[in-house]
């Protein structure tokens, strides 16, 4: 596991799994509450697959902390997902 390095969003947990299939993304959790893969070559809302539990809901500010990152970090992060990979 690779802690993602391009951003932080306070509590929460964001990492790469090294053996972790197409397309690239990372990992997000709220411990005990959450977690979230991030697709972050996607647009907008589109980044949020399979948040676990199903019906978890995050709330709206973490929503856009995350894709406001992940616009300005997006090459960054390809590059770690290439890293590792």
């Amino acid at each position: 596991m690779a802690r993602v390095k391009a951003f932080e969003v306070a509590g929460l947990d964001m990492w790469f799994w090294s053996n972790d299939h197409e397309p690239p993304h990372f990992h997000a959790r709220r411990p005990g509450q959450w977690s979230v893969e991030v697709c972050f070559m996607l647009a907008g809302n589109d980044i949020f697959q399979a948040v676990q539990p199903s019906n978890a809901r995050m709330p709206q500010a973490i929503r856009r902390a995350i894709i406001r990152a992940v616009n300005d970090h997006r090459q960054e992060l390809l590059e770690q997902w290439e890293e590792i990979h």
